[in-house]
């Protein structure tokens, strides 16, 4: 009888710890939060490189933000740092949609997004548990903040095709690297306004300038304002960007600049420095 109880106990021990353990798969569960939720997809790759992505589905009507909301929102916050045997992770992004509801201009995603990230494994031959926490806007007519804790354990060279066609997309969905003479920013030069609220202008290459959505961003602690079309001639074109800086504290001097491009469907992405 005893014997058995033993057992018993140690039975109902290991089903709990499985309970409370990360899903053991390159696909992890589905984690709810208030009008969206998400899960972890993770494939090991070559040279203890982790390729990973959140994949992130909002209810109908509801949208989230880029990294850089716009004139409102709330930028989304990753915390990879209860994860196991994973050394950094860095989020990349795809194209937002700009969303102008009349009152403000945000950058947005709707409906379904898939996050790529950037891993690195400590030890390829040991199990990795990937835990995240996410802090994103979510909005329809109110705006609200949503936290959602997900997870995924990867064996040692464990794969899913599942999971690597999801993460493989997301990749393809990046924007890509500047094409001088095709799609790109040329350079960034300010040219007025004042230390709070300087202005900026972008001069770009593309087959059609003035058909081009383009995304500026500063540092972290500016706010942009949607760029404005000044120019556009013979596969050229200037664009005038206001920056705030309100309470900031990274100069403008020395300051890097990230611009996004977006041209018959295709998008790149460079960084430039001031001019």
């Amino acid at each position: 009888m005893i014997a058995r109880l033993i057992r018993l106990a140690a039975s109902v021990g290991l089903l709990a710890a499985v309970a409370g353990a990360p899903a053991r798969a390159a696909t992890g569960d589905w984690a709810e939060g208030e009008h969206a939720r998400a899960r972890l997809v993770a494939t090991p790759g070559p040279d203890g490189r982790l390729d990973a992505a959140i994949e992130i589905e909002l209810a109908p009507g509801w949208k989230t933000y880029w990294r850089t909301p716009g004139d409102a929102g709330i930028a989304p916050v990753f915390d990879f740092s209860g994860s196991a045997n994973l050394d950094g992770a860095v989020v990349r992004f795809p194209v937002p949609e700009r969303h102008d509801d009349g009152f403000n201009v945000t950058n947005v995603y709707e409906g379904r997004v898939v996050l790529p990230v950037d891993g690195r494994l400590v030890d390829p031959a040991a199990m990795t548990e990937m835990r995240l926490g996410l802090d994103i806007g979510v909005c329809d007519e109110i705006c609200i903040p949503v936290r959602i804790d997900a997870d995924v354990a990867l064996a040692p060279g464990e794969t899913d095709p599942a999971a690597a066609e999801v993460v493989a997309a997301a990749r393809a969905a990046l924007p890509g690297a500047p094409a001088p003479g095709s799609l790109a920013a040329d350079r960034i030069t300010r040219v007025g306004g004042t230390d709070g609220k300087p202005v900026f202008e972008v001069a770009v290459t593309a087959p059609d300038p003035a058909a081009v959505t383009i995304f500026v961003e500063g540092p972290a602690d500016w706010t942009a304002t949607v760029p404005k079309l000044l120019s556009s001639e013979g596969g050229h074109a200037r664009y005038k960007v206001k920056f705030s800086r309100l309470g900031a504290e990274t100069p403008i001097e020395g300051s890097r600049f990230t611009v996004t491009l977006v041209s018959g469907g295709r998008s790149v992405e460079q960084s430039l420095p001031l001019d």
